[in-house]
């Protein structure tokens, strides 16, 4: 919350919230009483569910499109938030051209058992996504990342000039 709440009133308005796009992204998951701010329990309650559904490595479809086409060759990051600790690990993949692809946590930063497995943890991420070749910048966004996105995939449609 400190992090975050810049009145330190307890809670995470919207506009507070821009610096944490991940939750922003996907409230509805977190304002569990609708009032329009998140609490540091209304947080704790979520990220517990995520916890909750035993869910170690999943894959993870994304599709990055740039003004609606695939957008082939886009680097995508996806950082877990700092508050999640060390136990949520980093994943990146490039787009194939079909803008889409599998992001992976680094094999040395998983069991051996498991290293060969292309998969994210459940959790909070900053998204980051680049271009070597189109002058996108470092495109900054956020998600929630739950169980029920391994059949869904994520989206992310790049717009030019934003």
């Amino acid at each position: 919350m400190a992090q975050y709440d810049r009145d330190n009133d307890g809670l995470l308005s919207k506009d507070e919230l821009e610096n944490c796009p991940a939750i922003l992204h996907r409230i509805e998951r977190y304002d569990f009483d609708q009032d329009g701010q998140v609490s540091a329990a209304e947080i704790a309650k979520r990220v517990g569910e995520l916890q909750k559904s035993k869910v170690a490595l999943m894959p993870l479809g994304v599709k990055v499109t740039f003004n609606g086409r695939p957008l082939a060759g886009a680097e995508v990051r996806l950082i877990p938030e700092t508050f999640l600790g060390e136990a949520v690990q980093s994943a990146s993949g490039t787009t194939d051209k079909y803008g889409m692809t599998t992001p992976a946590i680094a094999a040395d930063k998983l069991p051996a058992d498991l290293a060969d497995i292309r998969g994210v943890h459940l959790g909070l991420y900053q998204v980051e996504i680049s271009h070597p070749k189109k002058k996108l910048g470092v495109q900054r966004l956020g998600t929630e990342i739950d169980h029920t996105d391994q059949w869904n995939g994520l989206r992310f449609d790049l717009k030019k000039g934003k």
